[in-house]
């Protein structure tokens, strides 16, 4: 059982709506929060490891682990300690932190294939004086595969996958029909300075839904090792 990642400090970067999409390779119209994670069928809870696979990794490639949960529509309703409470088109992200109990406000809007979350941090929250914004646009393709993540402190932030970055653009890959991408792609801001990385992808094994749970990832043009991924899924029955 992989353990749930508790968040022990928080910043406006940190404050994110794990974000949405297509579920699987459907085509369906209606946008659902499970795309985003490669995820396919009526998935309940995603816990994940990702390890590095050798010394020297830039910080994209990070050790972490975390856990995401969906209710029963397939939105978002937590993200390792972080509660999702919807209501209308306004989510509040909600989570308790020290005793104290915290808050930020974001909106999610469909623009035909893509989905897109915004919102701010309040004070408390960041820790910092004024607010704290927040963007996160997710493009899919016609057969509902996720291509294009900008990422303005959300998503990367709050699951711990690049939390170094105060941004970054991912785009994804994929051979024929398959549902899985074979290649990522990261370009990052860190420090006014421009980062990029490409891993290709191997799928080790699946569940019987047809959901991955382990893959490798290896550096596109050297071959070198980066990093191992797992993942357990639970489903709704």
């Amino acid at each position: 059982m992989i353990a749930k990642t508790r968040l022990a400090i928080i910043v406006p970067a940190l404050l994110a709506a794990a974000a949405t999409v297509l579920c699987g390779c459907t085509g369906r119209q209606v946008l659902d929060d499970r795309g985003l994670l490669g995820l396919t069928g009526n998935v309940r809870s995603m816990a994940f490891v990702r390890e590095d696979a050798s010394n020297g990794l830039p910080p994209a490639f990070a050790d972490t682990e975390g856990e995401v949960g969906f209710d029963t529509l397939g939105h978002i309703a937590y993200v390792n300690d972080m509660d999702f409470i919807t209501g209308g088109d306004s989510i509040v992200i909600a989570a308790s932190l020290g005793g104290r109990d915290d808050e930020a406000v974001c909106r999610r809007r469909q623009d035909g294939a893509a989905v897109c979350y915004d919102g701010c941090a309040g004070t408390r929250m960041s820790g910092e004086d004024g607010q704290g914004s927040f963007v996160l646009r997710a493009e899919f393709d016609s057969k509902g595969r996720l291509v294009r993540l900008d990422d303005e402190g959300l998503l990367g932030a709050l699951l711990g996958l690049w939390d170094w970055s105060g941004g970054s653009v991912r785009t994804f890959t994929y051979e024929g029909e398959d549902c899985f991408p074979a290649e990522e792609t990261v370009a990052a801001t860190f420090g006014g300075m421009e980062t990029e990385g490409t891993v290709v992808y191997t799928y080790l094994s699946t569940d019987s839904v047809g959901n991955w749970t382990m893959r490798e990832a290896r550096f596109a043009g050297t071959g070198e090792a980066a990093f191992i991924e797992r993942r357990q899924l639970d489903y709704w029955e």
